[in-house]
């Protein structure tokens, strides 16, 4: 299995038409590359770090592993990577895209389940 940047490179990203002017990316299956896609998962599990990103108001944190130019993470069936150049990161090193920040961003991961069952939201 090439999970080098060539070799991902190779595989047929779908570019994200529903995000495209907010978080443009790209996606691939599981249904469509399973054996790429769980050693690629798998590799993001165990070697990516938990970064910080940010989406309007809304922020949230995604585990992200770094090859090339790109940064990758899964999300149930689907694997998507963003080109890191398109993007921007704050001085805490939150993910952004300059057309979708909000400085004002909702952290959602410091929320208690109490929180989240009555709406609270914590301020960054």
């Amino acid at each position: 299995m090439d999970l080098t940047e060539p070799g991902l490179e190779a595989l047929r990203w779908i570019t994200s038409k529903t995000y495209a002017h907010k978080a443009p990316h790209q996606y691939i299956t599981r249904q469509n590359y399973p054996e790429e896609f769980d050693a690629l998962k798998a590799r993001i599990e165990a070697e990516g770090t938990m970064e910080g990103y940010q989406l309007f108001s809304s922020y949230t944190r995604n585990r992200y592993l770094h090859i090339g130019e790109y940064r990758y993470w899964a999300y149930d069936f689907i694997l998507n990577r963003a080109k890191n150049s398109d993007y921007k990161r704050t001085p805490e090193g939150t993910w952004y895209y300059p057309a979708a920040y909000t400085p004002d961003a909702v952290r959602h991961e410091n929320r208690t389940e109490r929180d989240v069952r009555l709406g609270r939201q914590t301020k960054l």
